[in-house]
């Protein structure tokens, strides 16, 4: 009952935040059927258990091939045997930058191949077509959530880039919301891998990500609706193919390259972002300690202000505080932050299913960096729409959280 209450809870939130406009019943009620159908077939269908075994097959294949990959080129720190014997408790042999980042490089390579080879914009126009016979949506949006699936928030506007000075208001602020409450298909191994640390299967962990990856576009038509409701209009569109190769070794070096650089990036940034958040806890603490004869860290008031919503997700309140802090957390800063204390004890140890019903809101782009992401992106794609672009991004970051919670809390239902 618990996270029943909290989904309609998030809903009558975004309601409100919308100003109570007249919203299409239908919509939503079609949306929310599809999510809760999706979201049981990807947790308790009998018959995933074959497709689990065969996805933890492909992954130990993929590893496998990355590890062949960072040993040559990096050595022991890369996956190698290490010339020296490790002393125990002197930390751990496993790098993040150099063992499991790489794998970003590897899947960027392989999404550009299939774009090469047109496979991928095939698969794309294929869910676009079956989104858009719902008549839920126009072909424009469904375009551009179905490459959602598999492509960054930066990389899918480029699918649908002729229509988005069509796209209505509720499309741009659709399309603006899916963009962060969602993550990249590339990088689904990767927070497998890093979050498996903690003892939680790696295959069941990538299957629920693939969930999420699909309950999470449906959650973002749903918070959409409510806060911006659609009219009558819906932009027709296909998808156009944003990268061209003249062979595949073009493609190889192109995916390389860019997936090198969201790795250099990712790295940079966690390595700035917790840095500061040390130095600003130090400073907290300090001024806390003298005034109040306790030390409070960002993390702790973050944990108050979140708990609520890791309420309505379905977690307990003994864990309210706890994901409430890793909510705050990923939200101010980013998912890897939260993912890296996650998997290295930090938040304490987290049962299976808080870490199941929080996987649709932690893995996903809603933080305050994706604002400047997205305004940069669809600004530079439709600049006659930069303005409307910027007044819709703080609105949309706060619609992609709804949006995560809302996919966490019928999770929740299902695992009840």
């Amino acid at each position: 009952m618990q996270g029943l209450l909290g989904a309609c809870l998030i809903m009558v939130l975004a309601w409100a935040l919308g100003r109570f406009q007249a919203v299409n019943i239908k919509k939503i009620s079609i949306l929310l059927i599809m999510h809760l159908v999706l979201t049981w077939v990807f947790l308790k269908a009998p018959g995933l258990s074959p497709l689990l075994k065969r996805f933890g097959q492909g992954l130990e294949g993929l590893q496998e091939s990355v590890r062949a990959g960072t040993s040559f080129v990096f050595g022991y720190i890369g996956g190698a045997p290490a010339p020296f014997v490790p002393l125990p408790g002197k930390g751990s042999p496993f790098i993040l930058l150099f063992q499991a980042l790489p794998t970003i490089v590897v899947m960027g390579s392989i999404s550009m191949v299939l774009f090469h080879t047109g496979l991928l914009p095939r698969m794309v126009r294929s869910i676009s077509k079956g989104i858009t016979k719902t008549k839920l949506i126009g072909g424009g949006l469904a375009t551009a959530l179905a490459g959602k699936l598999f492509l960054g928030q930066s990389d899918t506007p480029l699918l649908v880039r002729p229509y988005l000075q069509h796209f209505s208001k509720n499309e741009l602020f659709t399309l603006i919301t899916a963009g962060m409450a969602t993550s990249v298909s590339t990088i689904f191994v990767l927070y497998s891998q890093v979050l498996s640390g903690g003892g939680t299967n790696q295959d069941t962990l990538l299957i629920h990500l693939v969930a999420s990856a699909v309950t999470n576009i449906l959650a973002s038509l749903m918070i959409a609706e409510y806060m911006m409701p659609a009219g009558e209009k819906l932009t027709n569109g296909e998808c156009e193919n944003p990268y061209v190769f003249q062979n595949i070794m073009q493609a190889i070096t192109r995916g390389a390259s860019d997936g090198w650089n969201i790795m250099m990036m990712i790295a940079a940034t966690m390595l700035a972002l917790v840095a500061l958040v040390n130095m600003a806890n130090q400073v907290l603490g300090s001024i806390t300690q003298l005034l109040l004869n306790q030390t409070i860290t960002i993390q702790s008031m973050l944990g108050y202000a979140f708990s609520p919503l890791s309420w309505c997700m379905g977690i307990s309140w003994s864990d309210g505080l706890t994901v409430g802090s890793i909510l705050g957390e990923k939200t101010l800063l980013n998912e890897w932050v939260a993912i890296a204390n996650i998997s290295q004890g930090i938040y304490g140890p987290l049962s299976p299913r808080t870490l199941t019903i929080l996987l649709p809101s932690l893995c996903a782009f809603s933080n305050i960096s994706s604002i400047g992401i997205q305004i940069a992106c669809l600004g530079a794609l439709a600049p006659s729409r930069t303005n409307e672009i910027v007044k819709m991004c703080s609105l949309a970051l706060v619609a992609s959280v709804l949006a995560g919670a809302l996919s966490s809390a019928v999770v929740s239902i299902i695992m009840e």
